[in-house]
C-alpha cells in the first residue's frame, strides 16, 4: 500500500526455528582410526552403511520437520499477510460460497465485494425479507457476517450520494474518539488488490446513539458509486482494538 500508514503492520510472531542438535553434522565428536583394522566383511559393511544412514536421517529430521512446521503455521497464523486465494485455487467449501453468494450481488458491486465472497456468509439482500433497510441514496444493500463482523455492502444511486454516506460515518466518529482511542485519520489508500480508494475508521454508538460503541471501517473505490463498511462491538467484539478490522481491510480490500 503506497502513501503514509496510520499503523505499522505487527510482526507476524513467528520466529525462525532454532537449528536442531546435530543439524551441522555427524562427525563433530568423531576421530579417524590410527592404526590399521582388519578388512571388514560384506555384511559388515552394509550394516556400517545402514547406521550411517540412520544416524544421518535422525539428525537431519528434526530441522526438517520444525522448519515444515513452522512454515505450515505461519500462513494459518498470519493470513493478512497475503492476498485471497484466487478463485481457481479454493478449496470447495470456500468456492461453494463463492456460488452461492455472488448470486446476491448485482453487477456493479461484484468488483468490490468479489474478494470478501468466498469467505462472508449468510448474506442477504435489501429486496429479500428480513434484509437491511435502503438508507439513503442506497439502491441495494448487501448484509453478509464474518465471524462477529458485520459487512454491509452498498450500491448508491450515485458517487455524490456514496461520499455523503462516508462523511456522516466520518462525522459522527470524531465524536467518539476518546472512547475508542487511536482510529487513523481518514485517508485516500491503495488496497491489496492495488486498486485506489478511501478509507475512513470510525466509531459510533449503537441503539440511536444510546447503546453500546460499534468500530468500523468505511472503503470505497475511486469513480464507482459502491461502497463498503464492517463493524463489530468495540469491547466484546473487538478487544478495544483497531488492529482487527485493519486486517481484515488489508486482506480483502
Amino acid at each position: 500500500m503506497s502513501g503514509p500508514q496510520p499503523w505499522s503492520k505487527p510482526a507476524s510472531g513467528w520466529a525462525d526455528p532454532e537449528p536442531s542438535p546435530g543439524s551441522g553434522g555427524t562427525q563433530d565428536g568423531w576421530r579417524p582410526q590410527l592404526s590399521p583394522s582388519p578388512p571388514q566383511s560384506r555384511r559388515g559393511v552394509i550394516i556400517g552403511g545402514l547406521v550411517g544412514l540412520l544416524v544421518g536421517l535422525l539428525a537431519a529430521a528434526p530441522a526438517g520437520y520444525l522448519v515444515g512446521h513452522s512454515t505450515s503455521n505461519r500462513s494459518v497464523a498470519t493470513p493478512s499477510a497475503s492476498a485471497p486465494a484466487p478463485s481457481g485455487s479454493l478449496r470447495p467449501f470456500e468456492a461453494s460460497q463463492l456460488a452461492v453468494n455472488k448470486a446476491k450481488f448485482p453487477g456493479e458491486l461484484v468488483q468490490l465485494a468479489e474478494p470478501w465472497m468466498p469467505w462472508v456468509n449468510a448474506c442477504v439482500t435489501s429486496a429479500e425479507v428480513g434484509g437491511p433497510k435502503l438508507g439513503s441514496g442506497e439502491r441495494m444493500h448487501v448484509l453478509c457476517h464474518y465471524g462477529v463482523v458485520g459487512v454491509h455492502f452498498v450500491l448508491f444511486n450515485s458517487v455524490a450520494e456514496r461520499d455523503a454516506a462516508r462523511g456522516l460515518r466520518q462525522r459522527r466518529g470524531t465524536e467518539l474518539r476518546d472512547q475508542a482511542p487511536g482510529a487513523a485519520e481518514p485517508t485516500h489508500r491503495t488496497g491489496t488488490s492495488g486498486r485506489g480508494g478511501t478509507y475512513v475508521e470510525y466509531a459510533v454508538r449503537s441503539g440511536n446513539g444510546t447503546g453500546k460503541i460499534v468500530s468500523g471501517v468505511w472503503w470505497n473505490l475511486d469513480e464507482q458509486p459502491t461502497g463498503l463498511y464492517f463493524e463489530a462491538l468495540w469491547e466484546t467484539g473487538l478487544g478495544e482494538s483497531w488492529e482487527p478490522l485493519r486486517d481484515l481491510w488489508q486482506r480483502y480490500s
